[in-house]
């Protein structure tokens, strides 16, 4: 199968700075913003890593945390050809990267930080997720959207008091997970789940800035033009901006062919 992927990333219209990152298969954020979108082309049976880290805590302390996870990661990539058991993998690298943070918040930073994780690999024939925070992660099979990653809010203990059903308030909820959070205070647990690829497959991977301005339905029709990865990306990334862009936003999507 033949991967195609696009990565942008926009500090939006409120923010001076970007608190995002990503992994791009090896590749990082390393401004405040990439005006044209990142391209990749590969194939499924060599491994391919890509993610999107938002984060929190303050300009310098958001920026730093998620720049720690985005390296971790993208260090991680030179070793991926070796790896057997990719969902450990995953995983391997929310631990480092939340030991990593955990240290620099006592001896550098000073201060709490803190960031979301939200990883894809994709190797022979399968796809890989893992995710601790709420960056969202989408399937866009059959004509239809499907999330897919573990949400880490209160949103889950609001659901389990008021009902599956219960009408959701307008409101942000809290995180309940994120990478920099101290082991004595709770183990951190990444969602981890593999699965087949299909022709045809759409992955979204995003940061909040892309879903608080954009509605799931408007990005399903985004989706359903089949555009190529990176006027996708740019697409969604306008109507963010449009719509307000309150927050920083970083957008990856993949294709399979």
């Amino acid at each position: 199968m033949k991967i195609s992927a696009s990565v942008i990333s926009h500090p939006g219209n409120c923010r001076e700075k970007n608190e995002d990152n990503f992994c791009f298969n090896g590749k990082l954020l390393s401004t405040n913003m990439t005006p044209r979108p990142m391209k990749l082309v590969g194939r499924s049976s060599h491994p391919v890593l890509v993610g999107v880290f938002d984060g929190m805590g303050g300009i310098r302390a958001g920026e730093r945390a998620s720049l720690i996870a985005a390296e971790v990661a993208c260090t991680a990539c030179k070793e991926i050809n070796k790896v057997t058991d990719y969902n450990s993998f995953l995983v391997r690298i929310c631990m480092q990267a939340n030991s990593i943070a955990c240290d620099e918040m006592i001896k550098t930073i000073k201060q709490r930080m803190g960031t979301t994780a939200s990883m894809l690999l994709f190797s022979n024939g399968q796809y890989h997720l893992c995710n601790i925070g709420d960056s969202p992660i989408f399937l866009f099979r059959n004509d239809k959207l499907h999330t897919i990653f573990h949400e880490h809010t209160e949103k889950e203990n609001y659901l389990r008091l008021h009902g599956a059903n219960a009408v959701l308030p307008k409101k942000k909820f809290k995180l309940t997970q994120n990478i920099g959070i101290f082991p004595e205070e709770m183990e951190i647990e990444p969602f981890v789940v593999s699965d087949n690829l299909n022709c045809k497959d759409r992955f979204l991977i995003s940061s909040d800035g892309l879903t608080d301005m954009v509605s799931e339905e408007t990005i399903t029709d985004i989706l359903r033009k089949r555009m190529s990865p990176a006027k996708t990306v740019r697409a969604l990334l306008q109507i963010a901006l449009d719509n307000g862009g309150k927050d920083n936003t970083t957008i990856i999507c993949v294709d399979i062919k």
